[in-house]
């Protein structure tokens, strides 16, 4: 990637050059078939990573296409979209599941591996795109398939996911229109439909009998079945309630895992602080938007505790000024009306460590020396990498106030410099 940057306008008008000959020309561009590993987690999974120049191609293809694909999707599916995305649909899912006693969780077996991809192009080329720009997409994934048969979507490749989502828009429309189900939801291979444990069994049937007869797919059978909202379904890493939404154990122990080895790598020297930080604060992050505040903080007193209490503070590294922030209000409370509070350095107090303690959910004074951080045990160490999390203004003289935010923020960095 750094070689292309380094002379970029060179190697886009190379590349436009070999596009405008025609995929059957002798001379145009050719695609690569990348390279191929394994990867384990949360299962076994095939992946093939293509280089920088293929990617800038495939990105070229998708914008393209994206008019006829984002016409032939429906409202409530997730992947591969502007205003999609795991977040949207989970919290679509919810609401679904509010007021309707059962639900119907099924996920294609192998989907990407068994995609018939002849299949896959005539309903690509029934959309109407531009015929060179499909010949150019029929090549990039003839060249990156993973396996001899004219079967299966490379995993790792942007033009294979935007493919392997359009291709089981068939099976949404026929769900939504045909069958007339309202409450549906696809995010990729995920589906779930919402109703009555009648429906919804015969629902399955018709979705089995439609994959295999029309799409040549099959349904994974472990993963589809019927359950009762109130004890939770199981999509995308979470658990859905009609109330609320919670992180599913084998999420966690990939999160925490993850943790682990972010610290690894900045113990080892490896990632600097701030890129440390940014990592774990987009860690974190995903998991803010669902109940999962006692079991963060839980987990951060327990790792604390484990490593024999010792509460070492985090030195800032400029003279720092204090913003005030409003508390902000929580769901289904209303918001204390309390005094505003003075505005005072704290000695020996980071902007990194009370970032910590908003994330974690602590009060404004948990970091401080004397505060309620010393004495439980969950401020964060000076040789422990999670004291960078979320830094607030690292390299920064002004911090805007989180929308919504609480407590009280310390900014490094000198008085007088404007942030970016």
């Amino acid at each position: 990637m750094a070689a292309f940057l380094m002379d970029a306008e060179r190697h886009a008008l190379r590349i436009q050059r070999g596009l405008r000959f025609g995929a059957d020309h002798p001379r145009a561009w050719q695609p690569s078939r990348g390279t191929r590993f394994v990867i384990r987690d949360p299962k076994p999974r095939r992946i093939t990573v293509v280089p920088f120049e293929d990617r800038v191609v495939h990105h070229v293809l998708c914008a393209a296409l994206l008019p006829d694909l984002e016409r032939f999707s429906i409202h409530d599916s997730y992947a591969c979209r502007v205003g999609g995305g795991q977040q949207r649909a989970i919290r679509r899912a919810q609401r679904f599941a509010r007021g309707v006693p059962w639900a119907l969780k099924a996920d294609i077996a192998a989907f990407f591996a068994t995609v018939p991809l002849e299949n896959l192009f005539g309903r690509l080329e029934r959309r109407g795109p531009d015929p060179e720009v499909f010949r150019w997409v029929r090549r990039c994934v003839l060249v990156v398939r993973p396996g001899p048969e004219r079967r299966g979507l490379a995993i790792g490749t942007l033009l294979s996911q935007h493919l392997a989502n359009f291709y089981l828009g068939s099976l949404d429309h026929y769900v939504k229109d045909t069958l007339g189900v309202k409450r549906y939801i696809r995010y990729m291979d995920d589906l779930l439909a919402f109703g009555e444990r009648d429906e919804l069994r015969e629902l399955r049937e018709r979705i089995r009998c439609f994959g295999r007869d029309e799409l040549g797919l099959g349904l994974n059978a472990a993963g589809t079945r019927v359950m009762p909202t109130r004890d939770g379904v199981p999509f995308l890493g979470m658990r859905v309630y009609p109330g609320t939404v919670r992180v599913r154990p084998a999420r966690w122990r990939r999160f925490t895992a993850r943790v682990a080895e972010l610290e690894a790598d900045a113990r080892a020297g490896r990632i600097d602080e701030a890129a440390l930080a940014q990592r774990l604060s987009s860690v974190f992050a995903h998991l803010e938007h669902y109940d999962t505040g006692q079991l963060r903080r839980s987990w951060l007193q327990r790792r604390s505790a484990a490593r024999g209490g010792r509460l070492e503070r985090l030195q800032p590294r400029h003279p720092g000024r204090l913003l005030e922030e409003h508390p902000g209000q929580r769901a289904g409370r209303q918001p204390q009306q309390e005094a505003p509070v003075q505005a005072q350095r704290q000695p020996g107090v980071s902007g990194l460590q009370l970032s910590v303690g908003r994330q974690m959910g602590l009060r404004s004074d948990a970091c401080r020396p004397d505060g309620p951080g010393s004495r439980t045990g969950l401020l964060c160490h000076s040789a422990d990498p999670l004291s960078v999390l979320r830094p607030v203004g690292l390299g920064r003289g002004t911090e805007e106030p989180r929308p919504g935010g609480g407590g009280v923020a310390v900014v490094p960095g000198p008085l007088g410099k404007k942030g970016p």
